[in-house]
């Protein structure tokens, strides 16, 4: 699997008989500092994935990505005006990048998948 392979476990638990639970008190803190041309196509990649599992597009049309960039834009804002004191303002432009990047990939990545278009790997990802 060349990506979500933790979904495509999770599908075969469930097609097994198996259950998955959600655990309110565990904690997990997981960051990358990857660059909004690789989530755009490790985006595409899962979503193209989604797809193919599960008959998934979480933004199918042209207006539901406008709409998903522009509230994902909103939010990055939010939260960077919000940030604790230190937050470089550097960080500013990459948020404002990974706003357009993930709902984008989800957009690309849903439509491939719907075309039968095979997926487009650079090596990155």
């Amino acid at each position: 699997t060349p990506i979500a392979e933790d979904v495509a476990w999770a599908r075969q638990v469930l097609l097994a008989g198996h259950d998955l639970a959600f655990v309110p008190e565990a904690v997990v803190m997981h960051s990358h500092a990857r660059s909004a041309a690789y989530e755009f196509e490790r985006t595409a990649l899962l979503h193209h994935e989604l797809h193919r599992l599960f008959g998934v597009r979480t933004i199918p049309t042209w207006r539901a990505l406008t709409r998903s960039v522009a509230s994902t834009t909103a939010l990055h804002l939010q939260l960077w005006r919000q940030a604790p004191p230190g937050v470089p303002v550097e960080s500013l432009p990459r948020a404002l990048a990974l706003a357009v990047a993930w709902p984008l990939g989800q957009f690309v990545g849903g439509r491939r998948a719907v075309r039968g278009t095979p997926v487009i790997r650079s090596g990155r990802v």
